[in-house]
């Protein structure tokens, strides 16, 4: 083997091991490429760049100067996480079912600070061993509970004080201490269908959530929705606010004779 197929050889592992999960598990029909990550000078760019010449490529590479600093493991799929805005923690909502769990890490250490299961936050009740390694619901009252909820965490965000954070489950906000994990007040009725995203300001004084075309924006102080913004012509799937709290911009996509759109709006606050 000449040493340019060894170097060719040597990057197209390295491309792989960086790109393999978000390739392998994307959508096939949007044929999701990783060519854009191929570092500009590399023997791996030469190779393509003529078949693809529309196509972007790195000036350097993405992790020069970012080493993996730690690996949290959790025995369930992990669904969405956030970062504490002080940076100590981190937050996911793992499973799906009666197994859907909020875990809390801290990151210096990687360990697993608390665990709520996602039904007893939404609905109450308490999990028992029924004996026979199954586990059944049970409301406060004792009374047996047959519940095929899917209680997935789609949507999860801090308060910008860092003692509250915002979790979705279907229609609902549920609003919890950071602490304990647990509901500090009735869940809000955001949107008609299920909420896909929620973003908080950095001076705390309003959140947004979207859901089906819709963005609704909150007070952080009342919990009241301040305004709702309909513009968009297909489901919202994602918003985020400026630094300064001043636009909010959000993204949509829909189908327009079998194929994609996107949209993008930019809101003032």
């Amino acid at each position: 083997m000449s040493e340019k197929s060894k170097a060719i050889s040597l990057e197209l592992r390295a491309h792989l091991d960086k790109c393999f999960t978000a390739i392998s598990t994307s959508t096939p029909h949007l044929y999701v490429s990783s060519l854009p990550w191929i570092v500009k000078d590399s023997h791996l760019y030469t190779c393509w760049h003529d078949e693809f010449s529309s196509a972007w490529a790195l000036k350097r590479p993405l992790r020069s100067a970012s080493p993996l600093l730690r690996t949290i493991r959790c025995p369930r799929a992990i669904e969405i996480v956030a970062v504490s805005p002080d940076g100590l923690s981190i937050l996911a909502g793992t499973g799906v079912g009666l197994n859907a769990m909020l875990c809390l890490w801290d990151i210096q250490s990687g360990c697993l600070k608390k665990e709520a299961r996602t039904r007893d936050i939404v609905k109450g009740g308490t999990q028992k061993d029924e004996g026979d390694g199954s586990q059944a619901t049970y409301d406060d009252q004792g009374r047996w509970l047959i519940d095929t909820f899917p209680y997935l965490v789609l949507a999860l965000a801090y308060s910008a004080d860092n003692k509250q954070f915002f979790f979705a489950v279907d229609s609902q906000i549920h609003i919890c201490d950071a602490d304990t994990l647990k509901r500090i007040m009735q869940p809000l009725e955001a949107h008609r269908g299920w909420v896909s995203c929620i973003a908080v300001a950095r001076h705390g004084e309003i959140f947004a959530s979207a859901g089906d075309k819709s963005i609704k924006v909150w007070s952080t102080i009342s919990f009241q929705t301040l305004y709702v913004l309909e513009e968009h012509a297909g489901s919202v799937t994602s918003i985020m606010f400026s630094p300064d709290g001043s636009r909010l911009a959000s993204g949509s996509s829909y189908r327009v004779d079998n194929e994609w759109e996107g949209e993008l709006g930019i809101w003032p606050t």
